[in-house]
């Protein structure tokens, strides 16, 4: 979903589901969004998420015999959605919720994946991590809290940062998963923005829910920059020889919101009568060859339970530690 349909379902919910939603966001416990938003029932607030899930798209399963627990492996999923489209509504009690959450066992079960990496490289790949930040001192800025699914740390000192996660660590049967706060991530990754422009490379007739834009995020391993310059040797005007940093993509000299916004608004239009601009922004090309290539990790998945999160997959010991040691010097540094 774009930003502009979330933010125009959310303003034509009906009052009282609207309510239920921001009691949500804000991390608020059931009993208190009942008397909030003046909801009789248990049952009746589980109507209402319901029909949330349906408003906005969240396409998880559901499962009649249990509402209860198949809603709470939703309720993540829509928190994500607004995390990234309407930050200004998500509670910093977010994380707290969700971890308990998970504790009474209403978010799904741990997979099946997660249940037999107990035996597999994800669980060495864990305890070398955790080691490494050990080694750095890594435990004695932050707590360890440690559940069925993952190992999160948070800061030990109080204030407002203490309240989330800054790092998690899931382990998977072939690998591990690293969730990082995006306040601390930023300033170190490769974010790339372009224009989604399928309408006009099918010659489709112009739709503006279908120009949208969108951006990758990698973090660019140190030891592998040289291979990532190779690869974007064609755009090496745009990022000047760095590797970190945030870059569009789109050809200089095209003003792309004026196109979408003005030019073509209010008609149909194909290539054939595009009006003198070079309309080529696929870079498909690149993101594939970053994708596929070991000089880069996506940074680009969202953390259902940590939605203020990036997070990546690391299934290469060597990888995983300059990945550990690169981010955890910087959470020494910062904090």
């Amino acid at each position: 979903m774009t930003p502009k349909q979330v933010n125009d379902i959310f303003n034509k919910l009906p009052s009282k589901r609207r309510k239920v939603l921001v009691g949500f966001l804000a991390g608020h416990s059931r009993e208190k969004i009942m008397i909030d938003a003046d909801i009789p029932s248990d049952a009746a607030l589980t109507g209402h998420l319901k029909e949330l899930y349906k408003n906005f798209r969240i396409d998880t399963a559901w499962n009649d015999a249990d509402d209860r627990r198949s809603g709470a492996r939703k309720l993540p999923l829509l928190i994500s959605l607004f995390a990234r489209y309407m930050p200004e509504l998500i509670s910093d009690r977010i994380p707290e919720v969700l971890d308990a959450v998970e504790q009474e066992e209403a978010i799904a079960k741990p997979s099946q994946e997660l249940v037999e990496s107990k035996a597999g490289s994800g669980e060495i790949l864990m305890s070398f991590a955790t080691s490494i930040l050990e080694q750095i001192g890594f435990n004695q800025k932050f707590q360890v809290n440690r559940t069925s699914q993952y190992t999160g740390y948070r800061l030990k000192k109080p204030g407002e940062r203490a309240k989330s996660y800054l790092l998690v660590l899931t382990q998977y049967k072939e690998g591990l998963c690293i969730s990082i706060s995006r306040d601390i991530l930023n300033p170190y990754v490769l974010e790339l923005k372009f224009y989604d422009d399928v309408w006009v490379r099918n010659e489709y007739d112009y739709d503006e829910a279908d120009c949208q834009e969108f951006n990758h995020l990698y973090w660019v391993i140190p030891s592998k920059e040289d291979i990532f310059l190779g690869i974007s040797q064609d755009y090496k005007d745009i990022f000047s020889g760095e590797s970190t940093g945030s870059f569009y993509l789109d050809p200089k000299g095209i003003d792309t919101d004026d196109v979408i916004h003005k030019h073509l608004q209010g008609f149909k239009l194909k290539r054939s009568e595009a009006p003198g601009f070079d309309w080529h922004f696929d870079h498909g090309d690149l993101i594939a060859r970053l994708d596929q290539s070991d000089c880069c990790i996506s940074m680009n998945n969202i953390d259902r339970l940590f939605p203020h999160t990036r997070k990546a997959y690391i299934n290469s010991r060597e990888i995983l530690e300059e990945f550990i040691h690169y981010f955890g010097e910087i959470f020494m540094d910062n904090y």
